[in-house]
Order: C-alpha cells, then sequence, then structure tokens
C-alpha cells in the first residue's frame, strides 16, 4: 500500500513518524530506504526531534545525516522490542527465587541459585565473559534434611547460606554433632543455622552459627556488611509477630584482633575520607551528627580478613571446631557465638518504628553506606520503604533510645498546582564541579535518582528522574559517594520515565540502573520496561538543548521513553552487567539473559 503512493507522501508519512517507525519503515523495502536515505529534510527534521546535539547537523552531507540519526537510535534501543530475544538458563529445576540472590561489583556478576528440593548453593560467577560455577553443599545434608531459607553475598568473598535442619530420625546419629543436638533440643521445625562459606580461603573453613530462640519464626531477609548481618524474622503461627535483629561478632576473638592489627592504616584513612565527606553535609545539622558518630564507630570498621592469617587463626582455634566428611572433603566448622541487637519489633510501640507495624515485616533488607545505614523493603514496594541509620550498636548506654526508622518519604513539587510524596532510591548518578579557589568559588555536588510516587486521592503513580544538589568549600577533596546522596531532603524532577506501570503484585518490580547511569530498567511482572538517558543532561536541566522541545511532558519536565519488551518469565531480582546494554535476571523460569544492544540478538 505504502509503496503505491508518490514519493512526495511517503515523505510526508517519513516526516510524521518517531524515530523508530521510521527506520522500521525504512528496512522494510529497497525502495523505501532509497527514499528515506536521500530525503535531506526529512533526516534533518528527525534529527531535531531525536535527542542529541544539533548545533551545524546542516552543514554535513546528507549520508553523514542519515548514519548520525542511526547511531542515535541505536543509542536510545529504538526497536529493540523486536531484536532482543532474553535466552534463559538452569530451566531443568525450580529456582526457588526467594532465597537465590544476585550481585553485581564492579568487574563481575554473582549469583547464588538456590533450587527447591535441593541442599546445594550454586555459585554463579560472570566476569570477562567468563562464567564460573561452585556448588557450595550445605554442612549435615548426609545425616538430615536441609532447606535452604536465605542467602547472601558479603562483598568481602563471603557467601552466607541461611538453613533449616531436621536430622533423620531414624538413623542411627551422634548426638554430640552440633546440628543434630541443636535439632534434637528444637520442636518439630527443625533448628536454623547460619553458614559462612570463605571463598578465598584456601582451607574448607565453614563458620556456623545457631539461632535457638528463633525456632517458631521463619527469616524473610537477610543482608551483610562489615562483618555484621541483619535478619527480618516473622512467626510462623502469628504473621503480625516479626522483628528485626542486628548480630554482631560473627568472627572468633583472635580473628577480630589480629584483623585490627591489620586494618589500623585502613582505619585511619577511611576516617579521613569520611572526614572529607563531612564537610559537604555541614548544611543539614542531623547528618553532621550523624557523620560524627561514623566517624567513631570507623575506628571499628572490619575489612577483608587476610587469608594466611584466618588460616593460622583456624589451625590455632580449636575450641567449636568439628570434623565434617573424610580425607579430601573434610571441612572445619567453626561454631561463633553472636551479639544481638533488636532494631524493630512488631510489638514495640515506641513511635520512632511506626513504618515496621504499619508496612509489615521487611521483605528485604540492605546495608547502605558503608553498613551505617540499614534499608527496609517491605511488600509490593520498587523501592525501600524505610532506613534506619546504625550507629553506636551495639553496646548502648543505659536508657538511650533505639535509632530511629525513618520513612522514604519526601514531598516534591510535581506542577506548579501540585505536590507528591515521593519514595526516592538510592542515586545512581553524580556529579562534582570543582570551584575555583582563587575567586573563592564553592564546589557542586549534584545527585541523580529513581522515585515513585502516587497521588492519594486519584491513585495514579509516576516514575521520575529527581535531582538534589549542595555546595561545599572550593576546591574539596571529597570524593564521589552515591550512597550519601540520598541524604539531602530538597529534590526536583528533572525528568518523568513515561509509560510506567505500577504493579500490585507482592514482591513489587525490581529496579535496576545501569553502571554509567544510561539505562534505568524495571520489570513489571512478564513486562520489561527500559528507559535509555543521558544523566549529564538531564541533572544539568538539559542546558544545551540535548533533549528536543518535543520530548517535554505536560508538566514541562523531559518525558523519556520507554523500550517494552515481553518476556516469557517472571523476574524476581535484576541488575545491569558491566556492559550498558546487558541485564541478568533471576525469574521463575531460570536465570535470564538480556543483550538490549542491536550487536547483541539476545546473546
Amino acid at each position: 500500500m505504502l509503496l503505491q503512493l508518490p514519493t512526495e507522501l511517503i515523505q510526508l508519512i517519513l516526516r510524521h513518524c518517531d524515530t523508530p517507525a521510521y527506520f522500521q519503515t525504512t528496512f522494510s523495502s529497497r525502495r523505501l530506504y532509497e527514499i528515506a536515505s536521500s530525503s535531506r529534510e526529512v533526516i534533518i527534521h528527525q534529527l531535531h526531534n531525536t535527542p542529541g546535539w544539533n548545533d551545524g547537523i546542516e552543514t554535513h552531507q546528507t549520508k553523514h545525516l542519515f548514519g548520525e540519526l542511526m547511531r542515535r537510535s541505536y543509542e536510545h534501543l529504538d526497536g529493540a522490542e523486536h531484536y532482543a530475544s532474553p535466552t534463559y538458563e538452569y530451566q531443568s529445576q525450580v529456582i526457588d527465587y526467594h532465597a537465590s540472590t544476585i550481585d553485581a561489583s564492579e568487574d563481575s556478576i554473582r549469583a547464588l541459585l538456590v533450587f527447591k528440593g535441593h541442599s546445594t548453593v550454586h555459585l554463579v560467577d560472570m566476569s570477562d565473559g567468563d562464567r564460573i560455577e561452585v556448588e557450595l553443599k550445605s554442612p549435615g545434608q548426609d545425616i538430615g534434611e536441609v532447606e535452604i531459607l536465605q542467602t547472601a553475598f558479603d562483598g568481602n568473598g563471603g557467601v552466607y547460606v541461611l538453613h533449616r535442619f531436621k536430622p533423620f530420625l531414624d538413623q542411627e546419629l551422634d548426638t554430640d554433632h552440633p546440628f543434630v543436638k541443636h535439632a534434637l533440643e528444637s520442636r518439630p521445625n527443625g533448628s536454623i543455622h547460619l553458614a559462612c562459606h570463605r571463598l578465598n580461603s584456601r582451607k574448607k573453613t565453614i563458620r556456623m552459627c545457631d539461632f535457638p530462640e528463633c525456632r517458631d519464626y521463619r527469616p524473610l531477609a537477610l543482608s551483610v556488611a562489615n562483618g555484621k548481618f541483619a535478619i527480618s524474622w516473622q512467626n510462623m503461627l502469628d504473621p503480625f509477630d516479626h522483628y528485626v535483629v542486628l548480630y554482631t561478632q560473627f568472627y572468633d576473638d583472635e580473628d577480630e584482633d589480629d584483623e585490627d592489627d591489620e586494618d589500623d592504616e585502613d582505619d585511619e584513612d577511611d576516617e579521613d575520607d569520611e572526614d572529607d565527606e563531612d564537610d559537604e553535609d555541614d548544611e543539614d545539622d542531623e547528618d553532621d551528627e550523624d557523620d560524627e558518630d561514623e566517624d567513631d564507630e570507623d575506628e571499628d570498621d572490619e575489612d577483608d580478613e587476610d587469608d594466611e592469617a584466618e588460616d593460622e587463626d583456624e589451625d590455632r582455634s580449636s575450641e567449636g571446631i568439628t570434623e565434617e566428611g573424610k580425607g579430601d572433603n573434610s571441612c572445619k566448622i567453626i561454631h561463633v557465638a553472636l551479639e544481638a541487637y533488636i532494631l524493630t519489633s512488631s510489638n514495640d510501640q515506641d513511635p520512632p518504628i511506626r513504618p515496621s507495624r504499619k508496612n509489615g515485616p521487611p521483605m528485604r533488607l540492605a546495608f547502605n553506606d558503608r553498613g551505617f545505614q540499614l534499608l527496609y523493603h517491605y511488600r509490593t514496594q520498587n523501592i525501600y520503604g524505610a532506613f534506619q541509620r546504625l550507629h553506636r550498636l551495639p553496646g548502648l548506654l543505659p536508657g538511650e533510645p533505639k535509632p530511629h526508622i525513618n520513612e522514604n518519604a519526601c514531598t516534591v513539587q510535581f506542577s506548579p498546582s501540585l505536590s507528591l510524596q515521593f519514595s526516592i532510591g538510592i542515586p545512581f548518578f553524580g556529579t562534582h564541579e570543582l570551584g575555583n579557589i582563587n575567586q573563592g568559588e564553592q564546589c557542586h555536588w549534584q545527585y541523580l535518582a529513581f522515585g515513585i510516587a502516587t497521588h492519594r486521592v486519584e491513585k495514579w503513580t509516576v516514575a521520575c528522574l529527581l535531582k538534589s544538589e549542595t555546595y561545599t568549600g572550593p576546591r574539596c577533596t571529597h570524593v564521589l559517594n552515591l550512597d550519601r546522596g540520598r541524604r539531602f531532603d530538597n529534590w526536583q524532577i528533572m525528568a518523568q520515565l513515561g509509560g510506567f506501570r505500577e504493579v500490585t503484585t507482592s514482591h513489587g518490580s525490581p529496579v535496576a540502573t545501569s553502571r554509567r547511569g544510561t539505562r534505568i530498567a524495571v520489570a513489571n511482572w512478564k513486562t520489561l520496561y527500559v528507559w535509555a538517558l543521558n544523566p549529564s543532561e538531564l541533572i544539568g536541566d538539559n542546558g544545551t538543548g540535548f533533549y528536543p522541545s518535543s520530548w517535554e511532558s505536560s508538566t514541562g519536565s523531559i518525558e523519556l521513553r520507554p523500550v517494552v519488551l515481553q518476556l516469557e518469565a517472571v523476574c524476581s531480582q535484576l541488575c545491569f552487567t558491566e556492559k550498558e546494554d546487558e541485564l541478568v535476571a533471576v525469574t521463575d523460569r531460570g536465570m535470564m539473559f538480556l543483550n538490549l544492544g542491536y550487536d547483541g540478538k539476545g546473546k
């Protein structure tokens, strides 16, 4: 039908198409390609309606302009819904996505996969295109039933596995075995244990701790950072009975002493860095107090253990060690005592913990800002719903109040006549502009974050990119720390994510941002939304005109347009690899790999 029209009408149609439709039409036939690639006015019109810098484009040849338009189209993932096909692995087994964990570091993606009905955790490490898979077998699986409940990385080469153990009562068991002893003393639900596997250690040593006081509870969430970990517990019979506990002293005293000696210099460096960053928050009195508390706590920070020192400590430490297995498969189990501190409880009547009672138990926990904050993710929420500052813990002075739980809520001007209460995530992009010390100019810090708000009456939901900024003394020595950017309370909307849909399922929608901040992905049940953006231009309020006026929303902010991909699985966890266009997800169908780039073709 289109080919039967005269060239002038075809050019008019191409002029009024958006960029994805323009290229779909262009590559549908040879004649349409010749018309589209040679129509200079149409190409320039498309360039002016596509994000990018247009200064001086009229001086270039038509062929060059067509290539520039195609480059911009690929950069903004136009048409990715047609050529990006996800692949799935581990489809032969059912993944327990509640217990599985996916983690993105600077140079690799790691996942702890738990399969329903299996007691072995599969560690999948993907870095530089290579993939290594390691099986982490649970101790005691030969003498009882092991159910994996939660898993976590500690960021320092440690893997934590929280599991429930029930001994085989029809066998002759060694009642002195720690697993059997704790299990026999427990109720029919079995006993809960936490095993820490050290991936960098040459010896097969597993540190274990037990939770006899939680035999009637189930763990909903686990998070680890800097030698401490937090668990969200819920009563199995009474769902309204729940609490969050912070545990410390996971390592032996001998190990801690050695670590303190080795890390004195590192702690001093950390304190210097922290002192520098404290200057950034001078305008916020509350943050200043937090920084001072964090500086005090920095002196006790624990960093990575040295493998040789750890092995020597394990050889010297014979108390509480049992052998598991024989020959080359033998491993040492070191039982460690814990200090527990209840952070929140559903039975606590203090006003600071109202979010805990209103939203129910946290379904996910995450440490932030080097372990000095704990983020609470509640059911159905896309972004964490509350946060708690952890300072002077444990060992609070008598009568000292508990750390406050702060709701993640900030009132932001959405339009000239409407303000909305946003939940704002940890910033994913930031800039630092140095001031001229000779002219007394201040340094300028800016942060860009993802936020969601719902209208209280009309109940519609909007997702936006928001900016916060501050100024410090000239030529400061601060290091950009995105975790600290969420401390600010004054935010303004830089862009709106068009096409965003709020999910109503219990586990919410996982949100992921790429390393350089040029991609944002949100999984909504079986639909994946991906927005391409230029964070430098958005945080600068589009000062260079990178985004054309046709991309402005009714509120005056830039409205980013999504790529929508229909998946064949439900995503529970989602993250980008070190490449901007590669996604990895844990789904109910298996582990998903997706390349959004044109050259990826779904690999």
